[in-house]
């Protein structure tokens, strides 16, 4: 049995070591297509990994085990700040994020394959640790273990120097009522007693009586300019009435209902501007809408009639279909009488199972058609039908003889 293409390149893995996608496909002698495909195929069974780390903005493709190897691409590879957090990480073994400035928590969480997190309760509280990714659990636990007991230590330290001072006040607080006793103590509250806020007191009781003339005075000024302002008004109201004054409101009475016709008209005349105006704002509009109708008119009709008309090279494949008894769930047309896309449903003995289906009308299909088309049923996840309406070159037919294409159906349209 001749080896196929993915046993080749495990075995190339398993020699070489990382590898990246163009280095495989010099191997077994295929496009970067058609080894990316193998290599996606690889990592979806778990044969394979991929790492984060990219080499020339390709991530580099490796086996379980190998992840040692992964740091002699780190050096020309990574930014100096996430190369300088990484050997950090690499010679601590194990780093505290609350003792993290924000570029290297960042840098970590951008090294997914060398730094490892973990959360660790201490006292109730939910830390986070980073580990190197080749450190085991019992070496990390006495890292972390050996971190926490410093951290202690530091703490221990830092409360030491704060307890000191308290014995000199003490001895203070001890001595200060040795040097003074009660007795001199009990003599100078009198003293506070006694304070000279009391003689003011006695100086406004011997001024008060002073107070009432001041009122008095005041009494007097006040009853003075009340009989004087009754005077006054007195002699205001026995001044006669000038003989012009009745007849005011006559006159105010006259003028006030020509006052209110001219408001009505200005009123009037001021809804009609407003009305002109707005009508002629909704004439605006009305024609600005009319105008645009036709144009939108235009492009629905294009867009209709573009629709309708179908593609020639469809009903062909559809006629294959119904001959097959293939059932199509989704279709899309790529280009025009040349490329459609499909999702089908084909039955057999076990059930019905859904393809991918690519339908190319084309004088001669390539090997470069064939991959992509795998490259798209590979994305979604789903098996390749491949149509085509002339013939395939030669490289094509060879790669399909190898194998190359798994889960991969070629007909032709007849």
């Amino acid at each position: 049995m001749p080896m196929t293409a993915q046993d080749q390149i495990l075995n190339f893995l398993k020699i070489t070591g990382p590898l990246l996608p163009s280095k495989v496909a010099k191997h077994i002698h295929e496009s970067i297509l058609i080894s990316s495909a193998h290599l996606a195929d690889l990592v979806t069974q778990g044969k394979v990994k991929i790492s984060g780390l990219k080499v020339g903005g390709s991530p580099l493709y490796y086996l379980p085990g190998q992840e040692a190897q992964l740091y002699q691409f780190s050096a020309g590879n990574l930014n100096p700040k996430d190369l300088q957090v990484l050997n950090h990480l690499k010679s601590k073994l194990v780093l505290k994020e609350a003792a993290l400035d924000t570029l290297s928590k960042l840098a970590l969480r951008s090294l997914k394959d060398f730094a490892v997190p973990l959360h660790v309760t201490v006292e109730n509280k939910r830390e986070l640790f980073w580990k190197w990714h080749l450190l085991s659990d019992e070496q990390t636990n006495q890292v972390i273990g050996d971190l926490l007991k410093g951290a202690e230590l530091k703490k221990a330290e830092a409360a030491i120097p704060a307890a000191a001072p308290a014995s000199p006040s003490a001895s203070v607080s001890a001595e200060l009522p040795a040097a003074v006793p009660r007795s001199e103590s009990s003599k100078i509250k009198p003293e506070v007693k006694e304070s000279p806020a009391a003689k003011p007191k006695t100086e406004l009781k011997e001024s008060s009586p002073a107070v009432p003339e001041h009122k008095a005075e005041r009494k007097a000024k006040e009853e003075a300019r009340k009989k004087t302002v009754s005077k006054l008004e007195v002699k205001s109201q026995e001044k006669p009435v000038p003989e012009n004054k009745p007849k005011e409101p006559e006159k105010s009475e006259e003028p006030e209902e020509p006052e209110v016709d001219d408001l009505a008209e200005l009123l009037l005349e001021s809804n009609k501007k407003v009305t002109e105006q707005k009508q002629k704002e909704f004439e605006k509009q009305t024609q600005l809408k009319s105008n645009k109708v036709p144009f939108l008119k235009k492009i629905k009709e294009t867009f209709s009639s573009r629709s309708q008309a179908a593609d020639p090279f469809l009903p062909v494949v559809e006629k294959f279909f119904g001959e097959l008894r293939i059932n199509v769930e989704e279709k899309e047309l790529v280009r025009k009488d040349a490329e459609i896309d499909f999702i089908v449903r084909i039955s057999s003995v076990v059930g019905e199972t859904t393809y991918f289906c690519k339908a190319r009308k084309k004088r001669k299909c390539d090997e470069k058609d064939l991959s992509a088309a795998y490259m798209q049923a590979q994305i979604k996840k789903l098996p390749l039908l491949f149509l085509y309406t002339n013939e395939l070159n030669q490289k094509a037919q060879e790669m399909l003889a190898t194998d190359a294409f798994k889960n991969a159906l070629v007909k032709k349209i007849e």
